[in-house]
């Protein structure tokens, strides 16, 4: 294996910077990072420009499947959505497995005394074992592009897990989006930290969707911004390779100009049944419309605001019901 022949050549015994019952957990990379010192002290010193090496990166990006809802009539609410309001990203499981291979082989090498004894061992294992080793390898170099004979190329490498720790824990994901008819802008990820939560976002919902419980957001573009380190940042990068985990769902599809995420929801949607013979509120008598400042005035019990709520939040219309204008506006019973 030429890229062990030249890992033990280039004889590394490096310190951690952390103690070997320390863990690092990534919300990005769902993994656990050994950290070594740092082997590219600049960009004069990569073997690759890091604003590249960034999009090579971000294109290892994808959206969890399991954050994306796959049902497009049921309305959900805070309680039924659960930890699906929270839209994640993660990186592939491919990029990750050989990220993780990068982690053990630096952990094996440098805490061995006997660094020739723990590459022999690893050379001699089970065919199986070394060949999956190998392939985890072999795909990092291949994405990168990178010679296995190129000692700089190896420091790189080497040096990943803690390059990616470094960047993400400074740097923010931000999404051009199109909600409520208008472009904006919102963050998914900080600190490298998931930070993209629905109930947050239905404020620039337009009353259309609004009276349906549609929540709609349209992806066009993202930007990986890095204050501490401005060579990695990288702007305008297009979102459909993001989506190529959750394509087979009904609730995304392709746009003219990026992806749309389409929902039912509303963080407050009240499921309970509303019985309209149950449907009994003393507003003004003989009267088929009422205002807010006549709601204002009546002391209603915690069920008939309840009831109104219901109603106008909802859009929710029975058939059967007659005489019921109402006036109100969104958000003004509580």
């Amino acid at each position: 294996m030429p890229f062990l022949k030249y890992w033990k050549l280039m004889g590394f015994s490096l310190t951690p910077l952390l103690l070997s019952s320390a863990t690092i957990n990534s919300h990005v990379i769902d993994s656990s990072f050994y950290l070594t010192k740092n082997l590219v002290e600049s960009e004069n010193q990569s073997p690759i420009q890091f604003n590249q090496l960034s999009r090579i990166i971000l294109v290892q990006l994808e959206f969890d499947p399991d954050s994306i809802v796959d049902n497009t009539s049921i309305t959900f609410n805070n309680r039924t959505l659960g930890q699906k309001a929270l839209l994640k990203l993660r990186f592939k499981r491919e990029f990750t497995l050989a990220i993780q291979e990068i982690t053990e082989l630096n952990q094996l090498v440098d805490q061995a005394i006997d660094k020739n004894t723990v590459l022999q061992n690893f050379l001699t294992l089970k065919n199986v074992e070394r060949k999956q080793q190998w392939e985890r390898l072999s795909y990092l170099y291949k994405l990168l592009n990178f010679d296995f004979r190129d000692p700089q190329e190896l420091s790189l490498v080497r040096d990943l897990p803690r390059l990616l720790k470094t960047i993400f824990e400074s740097a923010s994901i931000n999404f051009q989006v199109r909600m409520g008819g208008q472009l904006r802008k919102i963050t998914l990820v900080k600190n490298n930290n998931n930070v993209f939560n629905l109930g947050q976002f239905e404020q620039f919902l337009n009353l259309d969707q609004i009276s349906i419980n549609l929540f709609e957001v349209e992806f066009l573009s993202f930007d990986f911004i890095s204050d501490q380190y401005p060579s990695w940042t990288a702007k305008n990068l297009p979102v459909f390779s993001l989506f190529e985990s959750a394509k087979n769902k009904p609730t995304i599809q392709k746009t003219n100009q990026g992806i749309q995420y389409r929902l039912r929801f509303r963080s407050n949607y009240n499921e309970q049944y509303l019985n309209k013979y149950r449907f009994s509120i003393p507003v003004v008598n003989n009267g088929k419309e009422f205002s807010v400042l006549d709601i204002q005035d009546k002391e209603l019990t915690e069920e008939q605001k309840n009831q109104i709520a219901f109603v106008i939040k909802n859009g929710f219309f029975i058939s059967g019901w007659y005489g019921i204008n109402c006036c109100l506006k969104f958000n003004q019973i509580s």
